[in-house]
């Protein structure tokens, strides 16, 4: 795993979800508000004319592609004035973040899963099944960040993919400082990763 591309595709992933000019099947980015933002611009042109479809499965496409129009378009289009990314790339960059991180986060939802977990977080957490409500957060993550190599890139997806969020206090309606891993969206869209996208020859720097 290499930790310098998931931080570039953390930071990616955080920059394209602040843009919200639409034009078509395009989130619009102009130029003049990228002078400082090299590194971004830089890794976004590795994915001109490449076709959105590149990182699907056959079978995906056959049941979703009914056209041939919209996964047929360019992922990132660069012209004069703006750099043009297509709107599934976003969920791209996530999942292709997902996959590079794919051991590690295997890891981390084995050892949610095991007798281990259960014995030495006991009374840290509660879980109803799909998700787990942290009681301790610091003892949680203390133990994980011992266990699971690179655990902090873990949870850094985590945040992004909404897959980590503060618990809501219903009675007093405020946000509280405990936090709810979705065990079961990640799980489940783990499992989807593999049968929905293909990043096996996709190579990025």
């Amino acid at each position: 795993m290499d930790k310098n591309i998931c931080n570039k595709l953390s930071n990616i992933h955080d920059f394209l979800l602040k843009n919200k000019n639409f034009c078509g099947d395009y989130i619009i980015y102009e130029k003049i508000m990228l002078r400082n933002r090299k590194i971004t611009v830089d890794f976004l042109k590795q994915f001109k004319e490449i076709k959105v479809k590149f990182f699907f499965n056959e079978s995906y496409l056959k049941k979703n592609d009914l056209y041939g129009v919209y996964f047929n378009s360019d992922a990132v289009v660069d012209t004069k004035t703006a750099l043009k990314i297509h709107t599934e790339f976003r969920r791209v960059i996530l999942r292709f973040w997902l996959y590079k991180l794919k051991d590690v986060v295997r890891d981390f939802l084995n050892l949610l899963k095991s007798e281990e977990f259960r014995k030495n977080c006991y009374g840290y957490y509660k879980n109803d099944g799909d998700n787990i409500k942290l009681i301790d957060n610091e003892r949680f993550w203390k133990f994980i960040s011992q266990k699971v190599l690179y655990a902090e890139l873990v949870f850094d997806f985590l945040y992004a993919a909404s897959f980590l969020i503060k618990d809501f206090d219903f009675f007093n309606q405020q946000v509280t400082t405990k936090l709810i891993i979705k065990l079961g969206e990640l799980d489940r869209l783990f499992k989807e990763n593999e049968e929905v996208y293909n990043f096996e020859f996709l190579r990025v720097s």
